[in-house]
């Protein structure tokens, strides 16, 4: 996920897990302030945008066999409407 990403952060973008234990990682979305011209345009309420983010979740290394790769990736797709023109 880009760091510099206008709508979606992550809470933590790297860190390590020792054997056994879990890491919840959080997304959470940038909502922008309201389009003035939305809130003076009553016609023009709820019009928007989707915005989409893909973050891409890299778990390396503990045990491997012979041949296999020690990355697995894991691909998490983040979808928002913004009420914005």
């Amino acid at each position: 996920m880009a760091k510099d990403d206008l709508y979606f952060s992550v809470d933590n973008p790297k860190g390590t897990v020792n054997a056994g234990s879990d890491v919840y990682v959080t997304f959470t979305l940038k909502k922008p302030g309201r389009d003035p011209l939305l809130r003076e345009l009553s016609s023009l309420n709820d019009i928007g945008i989707w915005v989409t983010t893909k973050a891409e979740l890299k778990l390396v290394g503990g045990f491997v066999n012979n041949g296999a790769t020690d990355v697995v990736s894991v691909e998490v797709l983040l979808r928002a409407y913004i009420e914005q023109i």
